[in-house]
This record gives structure tokens, C-alpha cells and sequence, in this order.
């Protein structure tokens, strides 16, 4: 394209305009601070507290109780498998964590 050819910087498309307007609409204030959002209530709070949290009882009860014994087998594919399983668990406690912090100190409804 030549250079007399090419459109100017300063052109927006509708669809840069429609993004840009989309992106202002979205503050970064946390949701606590909104005035049009909800507050859970305490027992709405344990209820979304609970649920992550039974989870990962739940999937860390069946891992120690059903593979656990297997992998000290010493099988390799038991290994692998329970290496993986490992990380899940691992990574489901870590979102489990966040999630609660976020909900304790109210960034989320």
C-alpha cells in the first residue's frame, strides 16, 4: 500500500469505537465499591465459601484413600497418574484460596 494510500492514525474504525467505549463502561474499582451490586449476606457468604472448599475435601479424601496406596505401589503409570492427579489437587487449593479471599474481603458479591 502505497503511502498516499494508507488511512490516517487518527481514523477509528465503529468497531475500535464500540471497544473503546465497552473498555471506559468497565472501571477497575473493586465490586464492593459499585453502588448497583448486591452484598451476599453472611449465610450467602458460607454458602459460596462452601463450595470450593467441599470439593477439595472431597477430591483430597478420595485421592489419599483410592490412589494414594496405589502410587506407593511403585507402579510407573500409577506414578504418573497420581503425580497428575497431585497437581489438580494442588491447583484446585490454590483457587479455592483465592476465591475465599476474594469473597472475605467482598470483590466478590
Amino acid at each position: 500500500m502505497a503511502k498516499s494510500e494508507q488511512r490516517p492514525n487518527s481514523v477509528q474504525t465503529d468497531w475500535a469505537r464500540r471497544a473503546t467505549s465497552v473498555a471506559e463502561d468497565f472501571s477497575a474499582a473493586p465490586l464492593a465499591q459499585s453502588p448497583h451490586v448486591d452484598r451476599l449476606s453472611v449465610a450467602g457468604r458460607l454458602g459460596a465459601l462452601l463450595v470450593p472448599w467441599t470439593f477439595v475435601l472431597v477430591f483430597g479424601g478420595l485421592y489419599v484413600g483410592l490412589l494414594l496406596p496405589r502410587v506407593w505401589q511403585g507402579h510407573l503409570l500409577t506414578t504418573c497418574i497420581g503425580v497428575l492427579v497431585a497437581f489438580t489437587l494442588a491447583v484446585s487449593v490454590v483457587a479455592a484460596v483465592s476465591f475465599s479471599r476474594d469473597v472475605l474481603t467482598g470483590r466478590w458479591p
